[in-house]
C-alpha cells in the first residue's frame, strides 16, 4: 500500500511567496503601461489647455486642465488650474489652489512665482473685501438717510397738513364770528332803521298838524271884527293856540331830525352788515348778492 507524500510545510508556504510575487511581476508592466498611457492622454491633454489659456479661453482651459489633474495628478497640473481661477476672477480658489501647490511642489522657482502670485491674490482679496465693505456700509448710510430724509418729510408734510387744518378752522371760526357780528348788525341797522323812520313819521306828523292849526289860528284871526273873534275865539285863547302850535312844530321838527339821524344810521350799519358783493353765473343768468 503506497503512501501519500506530504510537502514539509516550511516548503509549502515558500511555494505560495513565490508564486505571488510570480503574479505581482507579472501585473507590473501592464500598470506601468497603463500609467504611461494616462500621462500621455493628460500631457496632451493640459497642451491643449494652455493652447486655449493663450487664446483666451480660460473656462475651456480650466475644464482641461481638471481632467488632466484626475487621468495624471501632478502639482504643476494644480498650478495650472490655480491660474485659471486667478484669470476668471476666482480669488478664493486660486488661493487655495497655489496653497495646494505649494504644498506638494519641489519646483524652486515655481514655488516662488506661485507664492508671489499667492501673495498678491491675498492682498487684492483684502481690498476688494474692503471695499466691499466700505461700499456696504455707504449704501447702508444712504439707506438710512433716504429713510430719515423720507420721515422727515413724512413729518413735515403732517405738520404742514395740521397747519393748515388749524388755519382753516382758525378762518372758519372768523368767518362764523364776523357773519354772526354782520348779522347783529343787520339786525340792529333794521331796527334802528325801523324805529328812526317811525320817529321820522311822528315828527312829520307833528310838523304838518303844527302847520294845520297854525293855518287854522291864522283863518281864526283874519275872521276878527271890533276887537273880537267871530268864533268867539278870544285874544288870549289865540295866543295860547299859537304857543301849542309853535312847541307842535318844533317838536315835530325835532323828532323828524331825529328819526332821520337814526334811520341813517340803521341804515349804515345794515349796509355795513350785509355780505360782499358776489357776482356768479347760473343757467338763468347773471345772479348779483351782497353789497357793492
Amino acid at each position: 500500500m503506497t503512501q501519500a507524500l506530504h510537502r514539509p510545510p516550511r516548503l509549502a508556504a515558500t511555494l505560495r511567496a513565490l508564486a505571488l510575487l510570480v503574479f505581482v511581476a507579472s501585473l507590473l508592466p501592464v500598470a506601468a503601461v497603463a500609467g504611461s498611457a494616462a500621462r500621455k492622454k493628460a500631457d496632451a491633454i493640459t497642451q491643449e489647455g494652455k493652447r486655449r489659456f493663450r487664446g483666451g479661453e480660460v473656462a475651456i482651459a480650466k475644464q482641461l486642465f481638471v481632467k488632466a489633474a484626475e487621468l495624471d495628478p501632478r502639482p504643476d497640473r494644480t498650478y495650472n488650474i490655480a491660474r485659471c481661477d486667478e484669470a476668471l476672477g476666482q480669488l478664493d480658489d486660486a488661493i487655495r489652489g497655489y496653497d495646494a501647490y505649494l504644498a506638494v511642489s519641489k519646483d524652486v522657482a515655481g514655488r516662488a512665482e506661485a507664492q508671489v502670485r499667492r501673495d498678491n491674490l491675498q492682498r487684492k482679496l483684502e481690498q476688494q473685501r474692503k471695499e466691499k465693505a466700505e461700499a456696504e456700509a455707504k449704501r447702508r448710510a444712504a439707506e438710512l438717510a433716504a429713510k430719515e430724509k423720507a420721515e422727515a418729510e413724512r413729518r413735515a408734510a403732517e405738520q404742514a397738513e395740521a397747519e393748515r387744518r388749524t388755519a382753516e378752522q382758525s378762518r372758519a371760526r372768523a368767518a362764523a364770528a364776523a357773519n354772526a357780528a354782520a348779522a347783529e348788525r343787520r339786525r340792529t341797522g333794521m331796527w334802528t332803521m325801523t324805529g328812526g323812520g317811525a320817529t321820522a313819521l311822528v315828527g312829520i306828523g307833528l310838523l304838518v298838524s303844527g302847520v294845520a292849526l297854525d293855518a287854522s289860528l291864522q283863518s281864526d284871526v283874519d275872521q276878527r271884527g271890533d276887537g273880537g273873534l267871530v268864533t268867539g275865539v278870544t285874544e288870549a285863547d289865540a295866543f295860547a293856540r299859537r304857543d301849542r302850535n309853535t312847541a307842535l312844530r318844533s317838536a315835530g321838527v325835532v323828532s323828524s331830525v331825529i328819526g332821520a339821524l337814526a334811520a341813517g344810521a340803521g341804515f349804515y350799519l345794515w349796509w355795513e352788515g350785509a355780505p360782499p358783493a358776489q357776482v356768479a353765473l347760473t343757467p338763468a343768468g347773471v345772479a348779483l348778492g351782497g353789497r357793492f
